[in-house]
Formats: structure tokens, sequence, C-alpha cells
């Protein structure tokens, strides 16, 4: 091989090489886990600032509400939580590592939401300090004894939100009709059975009381409205600690329905109304600390007369 033929290979393998090393480099990781920990070891969340105080503990294997008072949590909240924050990932440099900085990034010690984790053994897995990105699309975090400020590409920061609104689940019932066995009506007025079988094509639904006992026909609407209440009954308002002035209304309510399902397990409301603002509301089994306000087209779903449902088509 000449002398050029040489010069051009040695060219090219030293291209090579530089392609090569562009390509890795190309590849080398930008960004790391900010958490290095199993979640599955995480069994509370404290989400604080100087005037509000939010505590989510993980009870029997469900997340739960258990700061300033219990409460159901809002799944998509906690799956949130858990997707975008315990698994956030950051640059590898951070935005800095001056102390002097960190009201540029609302991350001081006065500013932001201060998060922490602990175990079951209430010992903390991670403490960090959560700040406001100056627009939606990012935020800051820093672990609370760090200097380290480092961008988000994510709004963390509204996820962290410790106020009992955002993270309180609004559901009061979500059965699905075909986990349903019986629906028992006790009101005022009468009592009734509405019991469910399996068909070919959909579920029958019998009516029964004391005296009477009969098929309800598929296309009666008063039946259709009457069984879709189990199924995602929501309220958005909530009468936190006041059993005390709301109990004398269930004392004879004005129905309770309970919702037998086919595992034996069980869901009873009492629905009754609160006279000092003529509004409709439940107790849902007998948990008190929260008291849910419904409409009265609740109320009105199970209110329908024996003839009602014996109607072919109900109006």
């Amino acid at each position: 091989m000449n002398k050029k033929n040489l010069i051009l290979l040695a060219g090219l393998i030293v291209l090579l090489v530089i392609f090569w090393f562009a390509r890795k480099r190309d590849h080398i990781e930008t960004e790391f886990n900010f958490f290095k920990f199993d979640s599955l070891t995480v069994d509370v969340i404290n989400l604080t600032t100087a005037t509000d105080t939010l505590e989510l503990s993980k009870l029997d294997g469900e997340w739960w509400i258990t700061q300033p008072l219990k409460a159901e949590i809002e799944q998509r909240m906690i799956s949130k939580f858990f997707a975008d924050v315990i698994k956030v990932k950051v640059p590898n440099h951070p935005m800095s590592e001056n102390p002097d900085s960190f009201n540029n990034y609302n991350v001081a010690d006065n500013q932001g939401y201060n998060v922490s984790l602990k175990n079951k053994a209430g010992r903390a897995v991670a403490d960090f300090k959560v700040g406001e990105g100056s627009n939606y699309s990012y935020s800051y975090i820093r672990r609370t004894n760090g200097n380290k400020v480092y961008q988000v590409k994510k709004n963390i920061f509204q996820t962290c939100k410790p106020t009992l609104r955002s993270w309180r689940s609004g559901l009061i019932l979500d059965i699905k009709q075909d986990e349903v066995d019986k629906i028992i009506i006790d009101r005022q007025d009468t009592s009734f059975e509405m019991i469910r079988k399996e068909g070919e094509t959909e579920a029958n639904w019998t009516y029964k009381d004391a005296t009477e006992e009969f098929v309800i026909d598929r296309k009666n609407t008063a039946m259709r409205k009457f069984s879709n209440f189990v199924s995602g009954l929501r309220s958005g308002v909530y009468y936190d600690g006041q059993w005390d002035e709301l109990k004398q209304y269930f004392e004879l309510p004005l129905a309770t329905v309970t919702i037998i399902k086919k595992d034996g397990s069980q869901e009873k409301l009492y629905i009754s109304k609160n006279e000092a603002d003529d509004k409709f509301i439940i107790k849902k089994n007998n948990y008190t600390d929260t008291i849910y306000q419904t409409t009265p087209d609740l109320f009105g779903r199970i209110s329908f007369s024996k003839e009602q449902f014996k109607e072919k088509k109900s109006s």
C-alpha cells in the first residue's frame, strides 16, 4: 500500500474514532434520579407551609388523608405524586449551589412547600423543598439540608400543594353495577329491595317489598335512573367536624340505602336534610368526621313509587 493510501486510511480511522466518541457522548445520561430509595418504603407523606399542614398515610395498604382530619384521598393525586415527584429526574448540573440564590428559585426556608417522606417506623426517608417556577412548565427542588438547587421540567409544585381541597376525594360511591347483588331502601314512607340477577343480554332487576315481588321491565326509565347512582356518586361540599350539630338530622333520616355486593361487603348511606341551610346531606357508613352535601337528584332517584317501577316505560 503506497504512502498516499496509508494517509487516507489513517484519516478515515481518525474520523471513525471521532464519530464514535461523539455518538458515545450523545448517549451519556444528562439526568439522574433525585431520589434513590424504594418507593414502597414510604408510608407517610407530610406536606407543609407556614400556614398549611397535610399528612397522608398508608393504612392497611391504602393511602388516606390523616391530618388535619381523616378523609379519603383522591387516587389520581397520590398516583401523580409517586409518578412525578418520587421518580423525578433532574439535570446533572444544578442551577445553583449558593444559598444566597435560594430566593431566586423560591426554595428559601420561608418559601415553597416542605415535603417529608417517612417509613412505617417514622424515620425520615427524604426531606426536601419544592419551589414554584416562573411559569407552569417547571419547578425547583433542593434537599432541606442541601444547597444544590435543581430545575425540574414538570410542575411538581402543584402536585405537592398541601391543601385539603387538592387531595381529598369527592367520591362517595363508585360501585360497578355488575358488582351489586341487592339494594335495600328504607324510606320514611316505605321499604323495599332491588335484587339484581344476571341475564343473557343484561341484568334483570326485581322489586320486592313486604307484600309484592315483580321483575322490572328493562325499558323502565325509573329503574335505570335508580340503579345509576351507585356508580360515581360524588360531592364537592363537606361538613368537616360538624357531627355534633348535624347528628340531630340523622336520628330519623329521610332514607337509608344499603348496597350489598356479590362479595358480601356492603356500603350504607344515610340521607337527610340540613334544616339550617335546606341542603340534602349524606352520612356514609358509620363515618362521622365528614358529612357530605348532595343534590335533591339523589333523593329523587330513590323516591320512585312502586307503580312507576311497574310501568313498561316510565316518563
